[in-house]
């Protein structure tokens, strides 16, 4: 809530009372340094012409997972795949390379939907 404040201090508006608690529920799912970041870099920039004081919610978030991304370690294959993609047959089995006269799909490796998940 004190980031929120200090955003409305510094964009030289006041947030509701409302309005500031629907924001810190929304937000506290993320990482206060990068919610913090966010702010502190819209408090610094200037307002555009009609550009509202405090961004919509939807568009602060987008700037917090924007941040996010930024802070996250490189995708590393496991390996067994390329680049987090597997070809597999229309069984899902790894397909071995060879011409089987079958169509061939692909799918995204576990080790790829694990880093997903953990950044």
């Amino acid at each position: 809530m004190e980031l929120l404040l200090a955003l409305g201090e510094m964009r030289q508006t006041t947030i509701s009372a409302e309005t500031q608690a629907i924001y810190a529920a929304a937000l506290a799912q993320y990482d206060l340094r990068h919610v913090e970041a966010v702010v502190m870099r819209l408090g610094h920039s200037p307002r555009g012409e009609y550009e509202k004081a405090i961004p919509e919610l939807g568009e602060l978030e987008a700037m917090v997972k924007k941040e996010q991304a930024k802070s996250r370690p490189p995708f590393v294959a496991c390996g067994k795949c390329m680049n987090g993609i597997v070809l597999v047959n229309a069984q899902g089995q790894p397909w071995k390379f060879s011409i089987d006269g079958h169509e061939h799909f692909a799918k995204e490796c576990d080790c790829k939907k694990i880093w997903r998940e953990t950044a």
